[in-house]
């Protein structure tokens, strides 16, 4: 990877991990390589974000989803900083994704666990 691209994905990650939302953050850095003439790199830029993401790299990116807004001040002290998003299909509860782990309390997956079990026996 070039030094050029190497910046902007260092960049791209230090501005999600300030909580920054995605698409702000992928917004703001296509303007900014665009006003710098680099603007053929953003293809590049963006593979090579998908495989330092994927390689695990020690940026944490973490995404806290619950069912209501209401709940987002009950189960934002669990990761402070993570962003968060609301998700209606989950019914009650939270999934908390971090560092490439997924916590599942969730009433959903709850429900669909007691489901599938009620189903096998």
């Amino acid at each position: 990877m070039s030094a050029i691209k190497k910046q902007y994905v260092k960049a791209l990650i230090s501005l999600l991990e300030g909580g920054m939302e995605v698409e702000k953050a992928l917004k703001r850095l296509r303007e900014v390589m665009a006003r710098r003439g680099h603007s053929r790199l953003w293809s590049s830029v963006i593979k090579s974000l998908n495989e330092e993401l994927k390689a695990g790299s020690k940026s944490s990116l973490a995404v806290l989803s619950v069912a209501r807004e209401d709940d987002v001040k009950t189960y934002q002290k669990l990761a402070k900083g993570a962003q968060v998003r609301v998700d209606p299909s989950l019914i009650g509860g939270y999934v908390l994704t971090e560092n490439n782990r997924r916590t599942d309390q969730s009433y959903k997956s709850r429900l669909l666990n007691w489901y599938r079990a009620s189903i096998k026996s």
